[in-house]
């Protein structure tokens, strides 16, 4: 899969590579409780470069609704991987119209993480997929996605639709570190019109800090393995 244009606004997805390691690679931190999950979502805060934020959101559960992450979207709508045995997360507020959340989905044991990863390889995504509305309808849109390095163990992906007068932009990243999958999302509205060159700017400033949050994230995983974040 090659990163697609997004056709309604002709802007494309800017991401970037950055080295991962595969999935079998983990340390101790794939061993995480309850506790250390928690802290771990707390640790990896939501950039400030699109303001300031106030967390909306925290948990950690096992309910299988929340604990299957969604990759990209489809033709059907949202392309969700098998579920993890449990899931924390951090949702954040960034005025009205900005939102996020950081979360670290947490397999049972290889196999199950092998097979998500499975999973999120072979994702069916669409280049004009159908997209969840926040009245739980869905809607065309326009969408790209790609893996984030030649291991294969990231996927980025980014969609963009009209809602209630507004333009959504969406970007998710979602990377494979031992047991867990670790995914951020950052979701904005923007009231139309809006110029070509405006739509772009917004597709790369959310990839960008995208990129910079998915790092925060996966250091705060990493450092629960050699003991920097207990």
């Amino acid at each position: 899969m090659r990163i697609r244009s997004l056709v309604a606004v002709c802007a494309t997805v800017a991401l970037s590579a950055g080295l991962l390691a595969p999935a079998a690679s983990a340390d101790d931190y794939q061993f995480m409780g309850t506790r250390w999950l928690e802290q771990a979502v707390l640790r990896a805060q939501m950039p400030t470069t699109l303001g300031s934020w106030t967390q909306n959101a925290y948990y950690t559960d096992t309910d299988v609704r929340l604990t299957r992450a969604t990759v990209c979207w489809g033709a059907k709508g949202e392309i969700r991987l098998p579920a993890a045995k449990n899931v924390g997360a951090v949702g954040y507020n960034v005025g009205q119209f900005i939102s996020g959340s950081i979360s670290i989905f947490q397999y049972k044991d290889q196999a199950a993480a092998d097979a998500a990863l499975s999973a999120m390889r072979n994702a069916s995504c669409s280049d004009t997929p159908m997209l969840p509305t926040e009245s739980e309808t869905l809607v065309k849109g326009s969408s790209g996605s790609d893996f984030t390095d030649d291991t294969t163990t990231g996927y980025e992906a980014g969609s963009t639709h009209i809602e209630d007068g507004m333009r959504v932009y969406q970007t998710i990243t979602t990377t494979f570190r031992g047991l867990a999958a670790v995914q951020t999302q950052i979701s904005r509205f923007v009231k139309l019109p809006q110029s070509m060159k405006q739509q772009q700017n917004v597709v790369n400033k959310l990839a960008a800090v995208d990129r910079k949050w998915q790092a925060k994230a996966i250091k705060a995983l990493e450092n629960f393995g050699t003991g920097i974040a207990r």
